[in-house]
């Protein structure tokens, strides 16, 4: 499911709408990353007149997890990697567009998986973590009538 190229380029003319299945929500929510690099991305865009709030605020969380991650001297460029492309995936993201994307992506565990669920709330969210945070992505696909698995560890998700 890794839909990173060798390029640095991310097209959405590349990009399949992939429903999360529920093999995948079972390794995500086991999956767990001791230097706290696992990155979950959720964006979903409103209209224009806004994308430049959404892009600066992304900006500055994307600015703090650095930070906090150069503060505590972790090994830090598979994090970066990971960042930068969730910012190049926003930046190609056009303010119509009607699907939540969601990543959760571990450079250095050599995960990366891309999710598009249908989704009218707006959401801006990047965090890094030692687990990857599954619950507005599991929000999105309860409102659409979509079966979660049970086998989640409801402390994970929340």
């Amino acid at each position: 499911m890794d839909s990173r190229s060798n390029s640095n380029e991310i097209s959405l003319a590349r990009l399949k709408a992939l429903a999360p299945q529920p093999d995948d929500l079972v390794v995500l929510g086991n999956f767990s990353d001791e230097n706290g690099h696992a990155v979950s991305f959720y964006y979903r865009p409103v209209e224009s007149s806004h994308a430049s709030y959404d892009s600066m605020l992304l900006n500055l969380r994307v600015r703090d997890i650095i930070s906090n991650s150069f503060s505590v001297e972790r090994r830090t460029s598979g994090l970066l990697r990971d960042l930068d492309h969730c910012l190049e995936l926003a930046e190609q993201t056009p303010a119509e567009y009607q699907a939540m994307r969601a990543v959760f992506a571990c450079h250095d565990r050599g995960i990366w998986m891309e999710f598009e669920v249908p989704s009218s709330a707006h959401l801006v969210r990047v965090e890094a973590r030692k687990s990857f945070n599954l619950g507005p992505l599991l929000r999105a696909m309860e409102q659409q009538g979509t079966p979660v698995p049970v086998e989640l560890e409801i402390a994970k998700v929340v």
